[in-house]
């Protein structure tokens, strides 16, 4: 029925088009050949007029309530929206804007409170509860150990600013490498949202449209600043660029061997994302000195986890723990950690605690098909120079902030991958399939 009645409606305006057309080759005048033009759309939006959603005898373009009846079109503050369906009947707000969802508009919530933990947020000079000091979080208990006026448990996102915009912050060179399963098939890195570097080798990476923009940024001002290296046939990763390609004036090769780009290549040095990257940069160092210096509130020492060991790090909401290494050994599960081994079983690492920074002082490693879990808004912070933190195949670690050290993950060769949700760190070199989010699970926005 439906068909039929757009055939219909089609044949008549077309038809009246034919009326408008004759009108002209008559020559009676530019003004009938308007007055024809008009009458279709009359007829058209008398059509569309006449439907009256709420039957209440108000046609819904009219209506200022079209799906609540109110045939007296009462508004009482007049901003065009009926007193039935206003969520603010005597605040004027034409948008019903209501950020926290409770039905009741922003114009005239006593509390806006986003995270319902029954803490006003801020910019909301209506609200008559008292200032959440952790918007974004749910604390009901507005703890705040060092009385800073900001909640434990937010101290996290807080403090790294704007850094979980970015997949990964890497203060040298990002290389990304492919790996093959069988000589074909080979797999690379996705980073889903913005990269942020001062050079890249790539051979085999995405840069993909997330939370933020899927841009390749470079800061670097001489030489070739990204270099794109050809993939083989059958790469499962090819070389792909959702947003732009930005360097701060070096050179950018291997453009050819580009699968796809979405935006533009700029190495004019004047690109909006390159300020935002090296403020990243510096934020990364200014973060980890931050929480490197904040008093721990548990000191373990040296913490290795032994084949087929678990091993709980807990902590409360703000708190800071010291370890001095911490290392996981891997089991010998495979290529591709698909066969438990019971001779050699993988040790098991679990970090629990909302928005708790771990400073690791001395080694940081993950072996391959180690079992790593977090919950949210945990940061590994490696402090200092050191040897290279290392995450192996399979392994689905915290965030790792490490600006003064090299970040070397080995992916799978087959589609399970490595999971890094955040990498701000020194150089990262990836080897294999290996997924690098912004926002996941850290300071989600």
């Amino acid at each position: 029925m439906l068909l039929d009645g757009l055939r219909y409606l089609t044949h008549y305006v077309f038809h009246l088009r034919e009326v408008s057309v004759q009108a002209l080759r008559r020559t009676r005048g530019l003004y009938d050949a308007l007055a024809v033009v008009s009458l279709v759309v009359l007829v058209c939006a008398t059509g569309a007029a006449a439907q009256d959603t709420d039957g209440d005898g108000v046609v819904d373009p009219t209506d200022n309530c079209p799906y609540t009846a109110n045939a007296d079109q009462a508004d009482a503050d007049g901003d065009g929206v009926g007193d039935v369906c206003d969520n603010c009947v005597d605040a004027p707000n034409p948008g019903q804007e209501d950020l926290d969802l409770d039905r009741v508009g922003d114009a005239c919530d006593p509390c806006t409170d986003v995270d319902g933990d029954g803490f006003g947020d801020p910019g909301f000079p209506q609200n008559a509860c008292a200032p959440d000091n952790c918007p974004a979080k749910y604390n009901p208990d507005q703890r705040d150990s060092d009385s800073d006026g900001v909640g434990d448990a937010c101290f996290i996102c807080l403090t790294l600013g704007a850094l979980p915009v970015y997949s990964a912050v890497v203060q040298s060179t990002l290389t990304a490498k492919l790996t093959a399963v069988y000589g074909y098939a080979w797999f690379g890195t996705e980073f889903f949202g913005t990269a942020c570097v001062g050079r890249a080798r790539i051979r085999g990476a995405r840069f993909i449209d997330h939370e933020s923009r899927g841009h390749i940024v470079a800061t670097s001002n001489v030489g070739t600043a990204i270099r794109f290296t050809d993939t083989p046939p059958y790469a499962y990763t090819t070389n792909e660029v959702d947003g732009d390609i930005v360097t701060g004036g070096g050179a950018v090769s291997g453009n050819s061997t580009l699968e796809y780009l979405g935006g533009t290549v700029d190495t004019t040095g004047a690109h909006p994302e390159l300020a935002h990257c090296r403020d990243a940069m510096t934020n990364a160092r200014r973060v980890s000195a931050r929480f490197a210096s904040l008093p721990p509130t548990q000191v373990l020492g040296d913490v290795h986890v032994g084949p087929g060991e678990r091993v709980d790090i807990t902590g409360a909401p703000g708190e800071v723990i010291q370890v001095g290494s911490l290392t996981v050994s891997g089991g010998a599960a495979g290529q591709d950690c698909t066969n438990f081994s019971f001779t050699k079983p993988p040790g098991v690492l679990n970090i629990s605690g909302d928005s708790m920074v771990v400073n690791v002082n001395g080694k940081l490693q993950f072996g391959n098909c180690a079992e790593i879990s977090s919950s949210t808004d945990v940061v590994l912070n490696v402090v200092g120079t050191g040897p290279s933190v290392r995450v192996g195949k399979k392994n689905f670690p915290p965030a790792i902030l490490a600006p003064d050290r090299t970040l070397i993950v080995k992916g799978t060769s087959n589609n399970d991958g490595t999971f890094v949700p955040h990498a701000w760190v020194a150089k990262l070199v990836v080897d294999g399939l290996t997924f690098m989010f912004e926002y996941d699970q850290l300071c989600s926005r």
